[in-house]
């Protein structure tokens, strides 16, 4: 999702990079979080720091928790995100999954789409 915030040419350099090098964007994505969430420089650094790289880090000694140590199939990813680059709480008002099943491979059947009855 980190890439939606950014400007033209760093979008493609970000999008054509490796996950390992995102640290070069932390600049330009802090200073869009200023403006988007009116974080102070510092703040907004932090966050950016947590943001990026975008890659799912995953530690068993901890417990899971999106976005410092993995995610469960219940995190909510989007709003937690946009909670963060707007600096309150926000939802796109759909929630996790509830229809997980409880072994291997724990997702639930796919859902159709309302007006197609189609399979997403």
């Amino acid at each position: 999702m980190q890439a939606v915030f950014l400007p033209g040419e760093k979008k493609e350099d970000y999008l054509l990079g490796e996950p390992a090098n995102d640290d070069r964007f932390i600049g330009v994505f802090a200073h869009e979080l200023e403006h988007s969430g009116g974080y102070t420089p510092k703040d907004a650094r932090n966050v950016a720091s947590t943001l990026l790289p975008d890659i799912l880090s995953y530690d068993p000694r901890k417990p899971v928790c999106y976005p410092h140590n993995g995610r469960t199939l219940t995190d909510d990813v989007a709003d937690l995100f946009f909670s963060l680059y707007a600096n309150k709480n926000v939802t796109d008002k759909v929630g996790p999954h509830d229809d997980l099943l409880s072994e291997f491979p724990y997702l639930g059947p796919p859902h159709r789409d309302r007006l197609t009855q189609t399979f997403n």
